[in-house]
C-alpha cells in the first residue's frame, strides 16, 4: 500500500491511498476498509461501495481519493486482495494496512457575547482550539488595563487532564472552554487572550492565540473629601474623587472664586493622581486660607458610559472658616483731640468666623452703645457694616471735655464648632486738649467794694489736660504784696495739696473770702493757671481782678477852744473815706450878730 506506513495528511488537501494487488491468477476482488468500517469493493471490471478503482490484470493498482481530508478520515485503512491459484477452489487473501493522520496547525477562536457590558451584568467568553492532532494545551488569561500583571482564568494540559471545565472533543479534535461571568466588575475589565498548542506536521509543536477586549462600563461617580472646619490662615486641602469605566476623562473642582481645574488640562496648583485605573483624585491646596475660601466646593467627574454617551456626576462639601473674634481699634494708642478741631472718628474693626454678630463701644460717662447683626439700624451713631470683617465707626466732637476718657470696643462671635460666645476687647484713651484758661471772679458786680463788706473771690483754671498749677496773689502794680495760695501737682495725683482747692475733671478752683473789707484790701488780685496742652507743651494763663474799697467821707469831732485876741490858732481835724477826699472846706460861723462865712481850705 502507498503510503506504506503512518502518513500525515494536511486537512483540507486532497489525498490518494493506493493499494497494489498482484497474483498468479488474476486478482478478481479488492476491498478497502476505512476507519469507520466502510468497505469499498472492486470486483473484476466493476466496483461498488465507494470510489475504489483498479487498473491492471495480474498486477492491479487500486486507488481511493479523499478530496478534503478531515478529522473523521483519521485511522487505519486496510486493503485486501483476493485471487485463486490454478487448482485451488478457495480464494487466497492477502492484506495490507496503512494509518492516515490528518494534520493541521492549531487554530484558536475566541468569541464574546458583548464588547461593552454594564457594571454588574453578565457576559460569556468562549475559547475553542482546533487542531489536526488534538490540542494538548489551552490557556485563557486576562490582562487588566491598569496593570501589566496577567491573571490566569483557566489552564488545561492533557497530561493532567484538568480542569474538567475544558471540554475535550476527540471526534472534532477540539478543546473548548466557556468563561461565564454573572456579575461583572472592574476585575473583569480588560483583554482576554486564549492560547492553545498541538503537534502538527512532523510532530512539531504549534501554537495559536486570539485576544478580545471586554469593557465593563460604569457611569462615573464623584465624591469629595470632608472639608469641615478650618482655621483661618491654615491650609485647606480639597480632594476630589471620580470613579468610572470607561475611565473618567475629566475631573473638575469648582467654586465661585476658583477657575475650573480639570484632569484633562490640570492647573499648576491642582495635582490629579490616579488612585487606580478607574479612579482619580484631584488634590487642591489652598494656602493661608481667608474667609473668601469658605463655602461650597463641588467635584465634577465625567466619563463615556454605555453607547459612548458622556455621563457626569458631582458631589459637594462645605468648608467653614474658624476664627475667634478679633477686635482692633483705631486709633490704637492715646490720642489728643485739639479743642475746636475737626471731629475724631473711632473705628472698631471686628473680624471672625462665624460672622461677628455684636459689637459694643463703652464711652466716657458709663454709656455703652451697641450694634447687633439682626438689628435694622445702629444706635447712638455707632454704624457697623460687613460680614466676616465688620467695621464700626463712632464720631467724637472736639468741643466737650466730656469726650475725654477711655473708649472700650468689644466684638462678639461664635465659632462653628462651639455654641459658646467669644469676645475680645480693645481700649484707647482720648484726651480733648485745650490751652489752660484762668478766670478770676468776685462777689462784687464791679471793682468797688464797700468798706466792711464781705468779698468772695473765685479762681478757676480750666483746660485739657487738667491744669496742674493754680496761684492766687494780691499785687500792687508789679509787686506781689501777698501770696494767697499756690497749688502745684505735676503728677496729677488725687491728693490735693490744699483742702481749699477743689479739683475737678479738667479744672481747679479756689475760693477766697474776706469777711470784712478794709482799706488794706484795696488793690489787685491775680489768678494764674498752668497745664500740659497739645503735644504735652506747657501753657500758662492769668486773670486779674481789681478791688477798690469805698467808704463815705467822715470828719472827726473838733473841740471848742479859747485863744487871745490878735494871736494865731490852728484847727486840727481828720477826714476818712474809701477814696481820698477831693474837696475840704472850713466854714466860719459868727456870733449871732455876725454873718457866717465859708473859708476854702483846698
Amino acid at each position: 500500500m502507498t503510503p506504506s506506513s503512518e502518513s500525515e495528511v494536511p486537512t483540507g488537501i486532497g489525498f490518494t491511498i493506493t493499494c497494489h494487488v498482484e497474483g498468479g491468477g488474476q486478482p478478481h476482488k479488492v476491498t478497502l476498509t476505512t476507519p469507520d468500517s466502510t468497505v469499498l469493493t472492486w470486483l473484476g471490471d466493476s466496483s461498488s461501495g465507494g470510489t475504489l478503482t483498479c487498473i491492471g490484470t495480474f498486477e492491479l493498482t487500486c486507488k481511493h481519493t479523499i478530496s478534503s481530508p478531515t478529522y473523521t478520515d483519521e485511522g487505519d485503512y486496510r486493503c485486501d486482495g483476493y485471487n485463486k491459484l490454478p487448482g485451488q477452489i478457495t480464494d487466497e487473501t492477502k492484506s495490507a494496512t496503512v494509518s492516515l493522520v490528518p494534520v493541521k496547525n492549531v487554530d484558536v477562536t475566541l468569541t464574546k457575547s458583548t464588547t461593552e457590558v454594564a457594571f454588574g451584568a453578565s457576559f460569556l467568553i468562549t475559547c475553542v482550539a482546533d487542531g489536526g492532532r488534538i490540542p494538548f494545551y489551552l490557556k485563557l488569561d486576562l490582562r487588566r488595563p491598569d496593570s501589566s500583571a496577567v491573571k490566569d482564568i483557566v489552564l488545561y494540559n492533557k497530561s493532567s487532564q484538568s480542569p474538567a471545565s475544558v471540554t475535550v472533543s476527540e471526534e472534532l479534535n477540539t478543546l473548548t472552554y466557556i468563561h461565564s461571568v454573572t456579575s461583572s466588575s472592574y476585575d473583569h475589565d480588560g483583554t482576554y487572550k486564549c492560547l492553545s498548542k498541538n503537534r502538527a506536521a512532523s510532530n512539531n509543536e504549534q501554537n495559536d492565540e486570539k485576544s478580545e477586549n471586554i469593557i465593563v462600563v460604569k457611569d462615573v461617580t464623584s465624591s469629595i473629601s470632608d472639608l469641615g472646619i478650618v482655621n483661618k490662615g491654615s491650609q485647606l486641602q480639597i480632594t476630589c474623587f471620580a470613579e468610572g469605566n470607561r475611565r473618567p476623562h475629566e475631573v473638575a473642582l469648582k467654586k465661585s472664586n476658583l477657575s475650573v481645574i480639570t484632569w484633562a488640562s490640570p492647573a499648576s496648583d491642582c495635582t490629579v493622581l490616579p488612585k487606580s485605573y478607574y479612579e482619580f483624585k484631584c488634590v487642591y491646596n489652598v494656602g493661608s486660607i481667608d474667609y473668601s475660601d469658605g463655602g461650597i466646593y463641588m467635584c465634577v467627574g465625567k466619563n463615556k458610559a454605555l453607547g459612548n454617551k458622556e455621563v457626569s456626576s458631582n458631589a459637594s462639601a462645605t468648608a467653614k472658616i474658624s476664627q475667634s473674634v478679633l477686635t482692633v481699634l483705631n486709633p490704637n494708642s492715646e490720642t489728643e483731640l485739639s479743642w475746636g478741631s475737626a471731629p475724631l472718628t473711632i473705628t472698631c474693626n471686628i473680624e471672625g468666623g462665624l460672622q461677628p454678630h455684636k459689637a459694643t463701644l463703652e464711652i466716657p460717662g458709663g454709656t455703652t452703645i451697641t450694634w447687633t447683626r439682626d438689628s435694622s439700624s445702629s444706635t447712638n451713631k455707632f454704624d457697623c457694616n460687613g460680614d466676616h470683617e465688620v467695621t464700626c465707626v463712632h464720631e467724637i466732637t472736639s468741643d466737650s471735655f466730656d469726650n475725654t476718657g477711655k473708649y472700650n470696643c468689644t466684638g462678639f462671635n461664635m465659632l462653628p464648632e462651639s455654641s459658646a460666645v467669644k469676645e475680645t476687647k480693645e481700649s484707647v484713651e482720648v484726651i480733648v486738649v485745650k490751652d489752660v484758661e484762668a478766670t478770676l471772679t468776685s462777689s462784687s458786680t464791679s471793682d468797688e467794694v464797700d468798706f466792711g463788706s464781705e468779698l468772695s473771690l473765685t479762681c478757676k483754671v480750666e483746660g485739657g489736660r487738667t491744669p496742674y498749677y493754680l496761684l492766687v496773689e494780691f499785687v500792687n502794680g508789679s509787686k506781689v504784696v501777698h501770696q494767697i495760695i499756690e497749688y502745684n501737682d505735676t503728677d496729677q495725683s488725687d491728693t490735693d495739696q490744699s483742702n481749699t482747692v477743689t479739683r475737678k475733671k479738667n479744672s481747679l478752683e479756689y475760693f477766697h473770702t474776706i469777711d470784712k473789707v478794709v482799706y488794706e484790701n484795696n488793690g489787685s488780685y491775680k489768678c494764674t493757671g498752668k497745664n500740659k496742652a497739645l503735644n504735652n507743651e506747657e501753657k500758662t494763663n492769668k486773670s486779674i481782678k481789681n478791688a477798690v474799697v469805698v467808704k463815705d467821707v467822715e470828719i472827726a469831732q473838733m473841740n471848742d477852744f479859747d485863744t487871745d485876741f490878735g494871736s494865731s490858732f490852728t484847727f486840727d481835724f481828720t477826714l476818712n473815706g474809701g477814696r481820698p477826699p477831693h474837696l475840704v472846706s472850713l466854714k466860719k460861723e459868727k456870733s449871732t450878730d455876725c454873718d457866717s462865712a465859708l473859708i476854702p481850705l483846698l
